[in-house]
């Protein structure tokens, strides 16, 4: 989505991540893409967002690092199906509103971003914002 910004609550300017845009590592926005939600790509949101780390091990494993909390993302392509294995070593299937892939890398939804991350998720159709408020 073009000219999308993501605001953490509490702060004046919108988030920056350090991302390669035609060969050139540069500071931009994360990027934000509306289907029948909103999601933002995971690499772009961990690395603007302090003490978040997104780690791609491989085309279908990942890692969120946040502090000593880990979670684990495997994309199964055949089942088309992404898993998560949370801070509690479950592993359950991802729903399409809490983590999709994508041609730009992972997505995450408000609904992973809640659930995992402890972090609430609005989107402001008027503006174009996502804000994003820590939760505890």
């Amino acid at each position: 989505m073009d000219k999308a910004a993501v605001k953490l609550t509490g702060e004046a300017k919108p988030l920056k991540c350090l991302r390669k845009v035609d060969g050139i590592l540069m500071e931009a926005d994360p990027r934000v893409y509306q289907a029948d939600t909103v999601l933002v790509n995971a690499e772009d949101i961990c690395g603007a967002m302090d003490g978040w780390y997104f780690h791609k091990a491989s085309d279908t494993s990942f890692e969120i690092k946040l502090g000593d909390k880990i979670i684990q993302l495997d994309w199964d392509a055949d089942r088309n199906v992404m898993t998560i294995t949370g801070e509690d070593g479950e592993t359950v299937e991802a729903t399409a509103k809490q983590l999709r892939m994508h041609e730009d890398g992972v997505l995450l939804g408000a609904d992973f971003l809640r659930e995992y991350l402890r972090t609430d998720a609005q989107w402001q159709p008027a503006t174009s914002i996502l804000t994003l408020t820590k939760q505890g």
